[in-house]
């Protein structure tokens, strides 16, 4: 489970992505500068991947799993973690679809790639490509967009209601990802539930100046010092 939001500026683009995974899970390598595919990640241990990055041409991109398509999928076995998509985009030239395409889909479950161009205008210049484990599309974003593996009607309405209230500024953003909006739950932006719970806030800027990647470790309700790194 996980929830992206974004916040457009007039200078750029800022994401908000909180990382929602059960509490058996190996916590993340923090986020660190690899010279071979020119970008800021965090490592998940466990598969050896990652669910979002910063590029030094700018762009972001942000995995989520896509649960509700998991009764169409077909992926063979062994599958592929679908923590090896970003890395592997980043090897490939050309538009994001045509990259996704080139992807070993029948490996790999449902999953959803939103993707963030250098330079964003407005919300038609942020891309979906979502994978169902039958077909490849592609739709323009709609912030927020959550993923869940449990009750997604229900938390997705509770999410989208609550993202209803932010102020739409960096604070209000910020506040949205760390909230409980009543108490915390399974429903809750910053989530908790017996078996699982948010583990990580990302926060990256990119403007024409210089470009941030902040991160938080651990549920964005206990903290909010950041691990940061930049790009200039």
């Amino acid at each position: 489970m996980c929830t992206l939001t974004w916040l457009l500026t007039p200078e750029g683009y800022e994401v908000f992505f909180n990382r929602d995974e059960q509490k058996t899970r190996p916590q993340a390598i923090a986020p660190t500068w690899d010279p071979v595919l020119n970008a800021i990640y965090p490592i998940d241990p466990q598969g050896g991947g990652t669910w979002i990055t910063l590029t030094q041409r700018g762009e972001v991109f942000c995995l989520l799993n896509n649960y509700q398509a998991a009764k169409h999928s077909s992926a063979a076995s062994p599958a592929l973690s679908r923590g090896s998509i970003i890395p592997t985009i980043l090897k490939l030239d050309g538009p994001i679809y045509a990259r996704a395409k080139a992807l070993s889909l029948t490996r790999l479950t449902p999953f959803l790639l939103c993707y963030f161009p250098a330079h964003v205008q407005d919300d038609r210049d942020i891309q979906v490509v979502s994978w169902d484990g039958l077909n490849l599309t592609t739709q323009t974003a709609m912030s927020p967009i959550t993923s869940s593996g449990v009750m997604l009607k229900e938390v997705r309405q509770c999410r989208q209601e609550s993202y209803q209230r932010i102020d739409g500024h960096r604070q209000g953003h910020l506040t949205y990802h760390q909230s409980h909006y009543g108490h915390a739950s399974a429903h809750s932006v910053c989530m908790h539930r017996e078996d699982a719970n948010t583990v990580s806030l990302s926060h990256i800027m990119v403007n024409a100046a210089a470009m941030r990647f902040d991160y938080y470790a651990g549920s964005p309700c206990q903290n909010m010092t950041p691990t940061a790194l930049m790009l200039s």
